[in-house]
């Protein structure tokens, strides 16, 4: 791997994909196409392992095999690829968001109020927002205080 491309593992690392995916990946774009030997030896890991990680960037669709073991070879997919893996992911993640919106009422049903602590301590931007959206749904009162230091 060359000097200028030293920081792509650790972003695409950031994007989702393993530190293995990662460099797998970037050794198979340097390299264009190779044997899961070939591949493993410029990604420095080891060639069993290297099977696994080539099957895992294949199902994401980054990574296309051709032929039958033991002359199997593999491709990387344009670059472009990765943007529509994760795009996938975006839309998986929306569907289960609205499917989990659904459930709502559901869960709210069996989630006994009674014998829940009265008060709940919640951490930082987040927790402050969790604390609000909790807040709009209840029917009794509900008082929230926030300390913010820097």
């Amino acid at each position: 791997m060359n000097d200028q491309n030293k920081e792509l593992p650790t972003t695409l690392h950031t994007l989702g994909f393993s530190e293995k995916e990662a460099i797998v990946y970037i050794a198979l774009l340097e390299l264009g196409h190779g044997t899961v030997t070939e591949i493993a030896r410029k990604a420095g890991i080891n060639r069993t392992t290297g099977y696994d990680i080539l099957d895992s960037l294949v199902s994401k669709g980054i990574v296309n095999a051709t032929g039958k073991e033991p002359k199997q070879e593999f491709a990387a997919e344009p670059p472009e690829a990765v943007i529509m893996y994760l795009k996938r992911g975006a839309e998986l993640a929306k569907e289960r968001i609205e499917k989990a919106g659904t459930l709502l009422p559901q869960l709210r049903s069996v989630h006994a109020a009674q014998n829940r602590p009265r008060i709940k301590f919640y951490e930082g931007t987040d927790g402050l927002k969790l604390s609000q959206t909790i807040s709009n749904g209840v029917r009794r009162k509900v008082s929230l205080s926030a300390l913010f230091s820097r």
